[in-house]
């Protein structure tokens, strides 16, 4: 099954690599760079973000966190990295594959409400930008809305409950209560791989949601 998902992932990488350097060849040949720059945005589209590490530090990080690269991936396309290089020409192509990705959220999200499904708006929530039908929660946004709601709670310095409090976590913190080193510890622990959070699950005596 890896080797199969292996195959489609990087069959689809090189379809739409392909598909968008012919579409803008029209408008003149990509050299190198612009090439790079829309292969380095469809990794990070796809879950396989740039680390600037050589390939054996990844195999070590594989041992310990799950999928480190996917990881690093959702906070990319949040803080639009895939922009940041190549030429006006390929940020503009790339600015457009945002802008289709957002409109058709859009369009997800506004079948959801028409259907009269619940959707939590906030980003300090956990249940950020998720579809509620019934007791079930969808997320459309692949990753990023856990990505957006670690960063706002990080910068604003303030959480939502599942009980819908505001809480805050920097400076007068109540007891009991997770502060700013609570939530990046908490994010972390979320992403270590099964056998070491099986190993942290035996030395601290919980699991991940704290049973």
């Amino acid at each position: 099954s890896q080797r199969a998902f292996t195959t489609f992932i990087n069959a689809l990488r090189v379809n739409t690599f392909d598909s968008m350097v012919k579409a803008w060849s029209k408008n003149g040949a990509l050299t190198l760079v612009e090439e790079k720059a829309i292969a380095n945005y469809i990794n990070a589209a796809t879950g396989r973000g740039s680390t600037g590490l050589p390939a054996k530090s990844l195999v070590g990080l594989n041992h310990v966190f799950f999928a480190p690269r996917l990881v690093i991936s959702r906070f990319q396309m949040l803080l639009g990295q895939p922009l940041y290089g190549g030429t006006m020409r390929t940020r503009a192509l790339i600015a457009k594959e945002y802008a289709r990705t957002l409109i058709g959220l859009g369009a997800v999200y506004s079948l959801a409400t028409l259907a009269g499904s619940d959707i939590e708006w906030d980003p300090k929530s956990s249940k950020f930008a998720k579809i509620k039908v019934g007791n079930t929660y969808i997320d459309p946004m692949a990753g990023l809305a856990q990505a957006t709601t670690f960063l706002w709670r990080v910068v604003s310095g303030k959480t939502k409950t599942q009980a819908g409090r505001i809480e805050s976590i920097r400076g007068d913190v109540k007891y009991g209560q997770d502060d700013t080193f609570d939530v990046i510890a908490n994010f972390l622990r979320t992403k270590l791989n099964p056998a070491t959070g099986a190993a942290f699950d035996v030395a601290t005596g919980k699991d991940v949601i704290g049973q």
